[in-house]
């Protein structure tokens, strides 16, 4: 038994990208019996709330029923048990920060906070005929909601989160202005480069009306710019229209499938 799993080991040590087929063939009752007696009885009971003790009073009759199982396939394990922390002020951190600190991060708790989300508690919710209506929270310049694909299925999606959407248009209306007076063509090259830099890192599933929405935007910031050029010709809505013929704005596209 030990052999064998010195030549996995061994494997994984040696071989850039190791390929294992199955490892059931290597799961007998004596690695398990094995593995309960390096168990320290120390460790934090599972979610079943189960010690080592108590699991090892009826010890082989418990270790034939897992390897059976194991064998048909049928073992589920149980969901993790989460752990809090006590804080001295009442309040629980989780082991994430230590965890973080393993690997030289900080978490920032002033930003940070836990919430009820995600897709699979959506699902849940759906499956109970509960709203499905959760919380939501921002990153990397999106909101993440819970809404429902065609298909009504629940599942987490993206959007422009207001904030960033409204410093977006910010920036563009002050680039905008500062660079009215370019020949109309070098304009809206420029304009074209930067619309489709947007789409790139704001084009991803669920997010096609949000960019659909700054592209009109920007279209109207640009009507607005175009007429308070100095010593040039205004627009009407009608020549506006005329030239984004010759220089059409760039269309929004979803450049990131979350599929």
């Amino acid at each position: 038994m030990e052999t064998k799993l010195e030549r996995i080991a061994d494997k994984s040590a040696h071989e850039p990208k190791p390929e294992f087929t199955s490892l059931y063939h290597l799961i007998n009752k004596e690695l398990l019996m094995q593995c309960h007696r390096e168990l320290g009885g120390s460790k934090a009971v599972g979610i079943d709330e189960v010690t080592k003790k108590e699991y090892g009073e009826n010890l082989e009759q418990n270790i034939e029923g897992l390897v059976e199982r194991l064998k048909r396939k049928s073992y589920k394990p149980q969901p993790s048990l989460r752990v809090y922390i006590p804080k001295s002020n009442g309040k629980q951190y989780k082991l994430l920060k230590e965890r973080m600190e393993k690997f030289g991060l900080e978490l920032e708790e002033s930003k940070s906070r836990m919430l009820e989300s995600g897709g699979y508690l959506a699902k849940s919710k759906q499956k109970r005929g509960e709203s499905t209506r959760l919380e939501t929270f921002d990153f990397l310049g999106f909101t993440f909601y819970c809404g429902q694909t065609r298909k009504g299925t629940a599942w987490m999606m993206p959007k422009t989160s207001s904030k960033k959407f409204r410093q977006k248009r910010k920036d563009i209306k002050v680039w905008l202005y500062a660079n009215r007076d370019q020949k109309l063509k070098k304009l809206m090259g420029m304009l074209n480069l930067k619309l489709t830099g947007h789409y790139r890192y704001y084009g991803v599933s669920f997010n096609g009306r949000m960019i659909s929405n700054f592209k009109q935007q920007v279209r109207e910031m640009l009507f607005k710019v175009l007429n308070r050029r100095s010593n040039r010709e205004s627009y009407t809505r009608e020549g506006f229209i005329e030239m984004l013929k010759y220089y059409p704005l760039v269309m929004p596209k979803i450049y990131v499938s979350l599929f």
